[in-house]
């Protein structure tokens, strides 16, 4: 038996794995691995930011795009030139646009605006595992 396997490209005891593929992206809500427990391929988000400066307690318009449809939330963070970061909002879905506040005490200078999510790994649902996340400059005027 040992011969007819070696004949026939395999080895006895090797295991092979296929992985699929899906070939609609998320804007169709479909999901990105079509094997459970396969890890999905890594999304490429990127935010925006309008406008991209203004003293604290500026009204700034965040977009994102390129997040994971799983039903994870996604998580907005200010943070200024001097490290502190601020939660200032959450979204939900694969796009999404939303307005936050910039906090009131932040440091004058560069800083960023920082949205990220996680996503779950099949067969759990829990939203642990680093997922895409973007971020765009913010500067602090007086």
């Amino acid at each position: 038996m040992r011969r007819a396997a070696r004949a026939s490209g395999l080895v006895a005891g090797a295991a092979c794995v296929i992985v699929l593929a899906s070939g609609a992206g998320p804007a169709a809500g479909a999901s990105r691995s079509a094997v459970r427990g396969v890890a999905e391929r890594p999304l490429i988000a990127t935010v925006t930011v309008s406008p991209t400066s203004g003293p604290g307690g500026t009204d700034v318009l965040v977009t994102g795009q390129g997040f994971s449809n799983s039903g994870c939330p996604i998580t907005i963070v200010f943070r200024d030139v001097n490290h502190v970061s601020t939660m200032v909002g959450s979204a939900n879905g694969a796009s999404f646009e939303t307005s936050i506040t910039i906090p009131s005490g932040a440091a004058i200078g560069v800083g960023g605006i920082r949205a990220s999510q996680r996503v779950p790994r099949y067969p759990y649902r829990q939203c642990l595992y680093k997922g895409p996340a973007g971020s765009a400059p913010f500067t602090v005027t007086s």
